[in-house]
C-alpha cells in the first residue's frame, strides 16, 4: 500500500516538476507532452497495482513486474532515436548557415 502511494506520489511529483521547467523555459513544449504521459502512467499505476498484472497476463508475460521495466526501456529507446533524429536536423541546419555565411562573407 506505501510503494502505491509512493507512486501516485511519484506521478503528481513529476507532474510538477514538468510544468516548473516549462515555466522557467527550462523545456521545450514539445517535450511536455512525452512527460506528462510518462507521469499519468506512473500515476495510474500507483492507483491501481493490480492493472500492471492484469496487462502483463494480457501480453503473455510471466514475472509482472518485468513489464514496467521493459516499457521504460521501450520509452527510452524511442526517446534516443527521436533526440538522434532532431539533433542530425539541426546538425544539417547549422551546416547549410555555415555555408551560407561563408559564401556571404565571400561575397564581401
Amino acid at each position: 500500500m506505501l510503494l502505491n502511494l509512493l507512486l501516485a506520489f511519484l506521478g503528481i511529483f513529476t507532474a510538477g516538476l514538468i510544468i516548473f521547467l516549462v515555466r522557467r523555459n527550462l523545456l521545450h513544449l514539445s517535450y511536455t507532452i512525452f512527460w506528462f504521459v510518462i507521469a499519468l502512467i506512473i500515476f495510474i499505476l500507483g492507483l491501481f497495482p493490480g492493472l500492471n498484472i492484469k496487462i502483463a497476463r494480457a501480453l503473455g508475460i510471466q514475472y509482472a513486474p518485468i513489464l514496467p521495466v521493459l516499457l521504460a526501456i521501450l520509452l527510452l529507446f524511442i526517446k534516443s532515436l527521436k533526440q538522434d533524429i532532431e539533433i542530425t536536423r539541426k546538425e544539417k541546419q547549422i551546416r547549410r548557415l555555415i555555408q551560407e555565411l561563408s559564401i556571404l562573407k565571400s561575397k564581401i
